[in-house]
């Protein structure tokens, strides 16, 4: 009977026994252990149980031999519970009989039961064998047990089995999927033995954690000690490659490939279209996918992707079009990738086409695909459809809401951002470092100080607030809010303040115009061995700027290129024309904005603008504003600038061409807002705005504020508006510019001595910013505005930004 069972005639050894049964009346556990034998299959299951009741009717479940073959052949069939059940009768547990439970409830997903059986096989000093040590050290990786792993690490260690090939690869793959990378490395260093299977664990640790360099290391490493490598290295160190853009070492790559002799299998194939299209060769990816024998969706996929990253969103268009005319099937990855060519408003048409196609091929509801298409939504700026979308969903998911509350934030609807995360956590779903990130970024923009405390403390109360992302827009939030107390107070909270929590609080302090304490940060960053980035010189230019500090501010410049080799980027020169800007270098501007390395400086010009204005100079204006046009005829900011500038010289009749060139480019202003935070609602002005129910008493407070303020010299600066014919018409406008309504909201609805935070979208302007400063001294308050520019600090007359604007 057992030679049937080895042979594989299984129905032949099932006749034996059966013949056995019958004319015998006692069978010895032999014959057991090699019937069940032949039940090792699913499909064999009710045989298998028939022969385990008539092995208990004959007295042989508690044999070791027996009881273990029933272990096998219960695990062997995926009935784990059985296994169980038979495993903990047995008075002995062989090794065999361990490895295959630990092993199934691995393969079931059930890591946790397979912990905590091996726990109680190691109480009881069961000799395990190397799989069954393998298969717990698997458990601990698909779950990322990082103590667990530790623990078995030492036992193996103490056994001396840690450097046995099989078992040190499991042992590294731990680490790696616990993104210990470094722990990682040592054993893989440690290990007197390596086979591809080591090269090729370590390899996708570096490369799955974003250490895309150090993985294609790994590659030249195993060419250096002749490893070859085989196809599942080679892809995965392309895929390192391309997320690197890294286009000769894919060149490398692919030529490895055809070696190996897989270039045309779809998996290899589409990693190497991938590769090609993110390293911005795309017609080398165009030529790997027309050498495939047959062009699947996962080869479709890459070359649209690739496409879409090298922004060609029309070539992604036709290439999808000529899929469908091929009658391939579009899965959920492939779909992803077309609604990344659509992420641009100018492609919205084509994204609502692929909605429809989605919804039409049954993955309307498909949540990974449903946020794929609320994304493309949301960077298209079309946030209603994405609304809409996401109330079609059956269920929203963390990553659904978090695309809502982002997308709101970044389009400046900050309060719809809170009234989304508030229902986001009413609805029992556990913010993130993600969402958390987004809230505070919402509470910035409106300089909600009370609403950023609160999340601050919900941050906490989840263990989110010394995540490096949350931290530092902690420490921004609370800058940008004005309370500078704060963000100094949670910086010097953290542990060890990264580069990104530095250039935080070096920002805020940059806002105020105070230049030492931005220095004096800049330094102490240094001195703890932190090199200064983009960020951190930004802020230092900044901060110059803001206090006119030309020399410094050059100083810094220079210092950025020629100390740090860091390359000015646009927004580093912008900022050195705002330092010459300030103080009064209107040439100078002119000539740096005509030979930096940037096309198009639309920023840089509006600066000059600006500077413009603030020192009454007409005729470099005006070449500054031809200028402006030419790169936006529709941007309003340009021809208000330059109309402010020829009414405050009284050149009214040039303030009126340039009105009407407005009007004929359709040049639309941007709707002012002013947000200000009483208790723990946020309140919101438009210019004009009669809709607050408390309109009455805040236009009656700015009544009166005007005859107080008219007392102490102030004079409405009539010149910069153009809309009104009469004195009194352009003085009631005046009055009703959204900051100072916030502001006179502010002063009824608090005691007095009560600090005033308001946010405003746009820049203050000089009438607003003149009445502000004046309102505080006779107000007796401190009164915060955050603009556009910068967070101006008013109090007893005099405001931190040094600028009369």
């Amino acid at each position: 009977m057992l030679a049937y069972v080895k042979s594989g005639h299984h129905q032949i050894a099932l006749k034996v026994y059966q013949d056995l049964q019958n004319s015998c009346p006692e069978l010895d556990g032999h014959i057991f252990v090699s019937a069940l034998r032949t039940c090792f299959s699913p499909v064999n299951l009710g045989q298998g149980r028939q022969i385990h009741m008539q092995a208990i009717e004959n007295g042989f479940e508690f044999d070791d031999y027996v009881g273990s073959t029933l272990v096998e052949m219960y695990a062997k069939c995926s009935d784990l519970e059985s296994a169980l059940a038979v495993f903990n009768r047995l008075p002995r547990w062989r090794a065999i009989s361990c490895s295959l439970l630990i092993g199934g409830f691995v393969d079931a997903g059930e890591e946790y039961i397979a912990l905590e059986l091996f726990r109680k096989m190691v109480e009881k000093d069961v000799e395990l064998d190397e799989v069954s040590y393998i298969s717990i050290l698997e458990a601990c990786s698909n779950i990322a047990a990082l103590g667990h792993g530790r623990q078995i690490h030492a036992l193996l260690i103490e056994l001396g089995l840690e450097f046995d090939v099989r078992v040190g690869n499991a042992i590294i793959d731990v680490y790696v999927n616990c993104q210990r990378l470094l722990e990682a490395d040592t054993l893989f260093h440690r290990l007197p033995v390596k086979d591809i299977v080591t090269w090729t664990t370590l390899a996708s640790g570096y490369a799955y954690n974003g250490f895309n360099k150090e993985a294609m290391q790994i590659f030249d490493d195993m060419e250096h000690y002749g490893v070859t490598p085989n196809s599942i290295t080679l892809v995965l160190i392309l895929r390192a490659c391309s997320s690197v853009s890294a286009l000769e070492q894919g060149r490398r790559i692919h030529a490895r490939i055809v070696e190996c002799g897989t270039e045309l299998d779809d998996f290899a194939g589409s990693s190497l279209i991938d590769m090609y299209g993110k390293c911005g060769s795309p017609d080398d990816a165009i030529i790997m996918f027309e050498r495939l024998p047959k062009t699947t969706a996962i080869a479709w996929s890459a070359l649209i992707a690739g496409t879409a990253d090298n922004e060609e969103g029309s070539k992604a268009f036709l290439l999808f079009e000529q899929m469908q005319r091929e009658n391939v099937i579009p899965d959920r990855a492939l779909f992803v990738c077309i609604l990344k060519a659509c992420s641009d408003p100018t492609h919205l048409d084509y994204g609502r086409f692929i909605h429809c196609h989605v919804a039409e091929s049954g993955l309307g509801t498909d949540i990974f695909l449903a946020n794929a298409l609320i994304d493309m939504y949301v960077k298209c700026e079309s946030l209603e459809d994405a609304c809409t979308l996401s109330k079609t969903l059956p269920e929203q998911d963390l990553v659904t809401w978090s695309l809502l509350i982002g997308g709101h934030v970044q389009q400046g609807f900050a309060l719809e951002a809170l009234q989304f995360f508030d229902k986001m956590c009413n609805e029992g779903v556990e913010p993130d470092g993600t969402s958390f990130v987004c809230a505070l970024k919402a509470c910035s923009s409106i300089a909600a100080l009370q609403q950023g405390r609160r999340i601050h403390g919900q941050a906490i109360e989840k263990g989110y607030e010394l995540d490096p992302f949350v931290s530092s827009t902690l420490i921004d939030m609370y800058a940008k809010c004005g309370s500078l107390e704060d963000a100094q107070r949670d910086f010097e909270r953290l542990p060890k303040p990264n580069i990104v929590d530095w250039g935080a609080l070096m920002s805020g302090y940059a806002q105020i115009g105070n230049y030492s304490l931005v220095l004096q940060y800049f330094k102490a960053m240094q001195s703890r061995g932190i090199e200064p980035d983009e960020i951190s010189f930004l802020s230092l230019l900044a901060a110059c700027s803001r206090a006119g500090l030309l020399d410094a501010g050059c100083a810094h410049f220079k210092e950025m290129r020629d100390n740090h080799g860091s390359v000015p980027s646009l927004k580093h020169y912008n900022s050195l024309v705002d330092i010459f800007g300030h103080t009064g270098c209107l040439e100078e501007v002119e000539d740096l904005l005509e030979t930096i390395p940037f096309g198009n400086n639309l920023v840089g010009w509006t600066s000059l603008l600006t500077s413009c204005r603030r020192y009454f100079d007409p005729s470099t204006g005006r070449r500054s504003f031809d200028r402006f046009i030419v790169m936006d005829r529709t941007n309003a900011t340009g021809y208000v600038l330059m109309e402010n500038i020829y009414s405050q010289m009284g050149m009214w009749d040039d303030a009126n061409e340039i009105e009407e060139l407005r009007k004929y480019a359709n040049g639309w202003k941007k709707p002012g807002k002013a947000f200000i935070e009483i208790g723990n609602q946020v309140h919101n002005f438009a210019v004009g705005d009669k809709s607050h129910k408390e309109s009455s008493a805040i236009y009656a407070k700015l009544e009166g504020l005007n005859l107080q303020l008219q007392e102490e010299g102030y004079v409405p600066r009539v010149d910069l508006v153009m809309d009104s014919t009469s004195e009194d018409d352009k003085v009631d406008a005046l009055c009703g510019h959204c900051e100072k309504l916030a502001i006179a909201f502010g002063l009824i609805s608090t005691v007095p001595g009560t600090t005033l935070r308001v946010s405003k979208n746009l820049r203050m302007c000089a009438d607003c910013h003149n009445a502000t400063r004046l309102i505080s001294k006779l107000e007796r308050r401190e009164i915060i505005v955050v603009d556009a520019y910068c967070t101006h600090h008013f109090g007893n007359g005099i405001c931190s930004c040094t600028e009369h604007l």
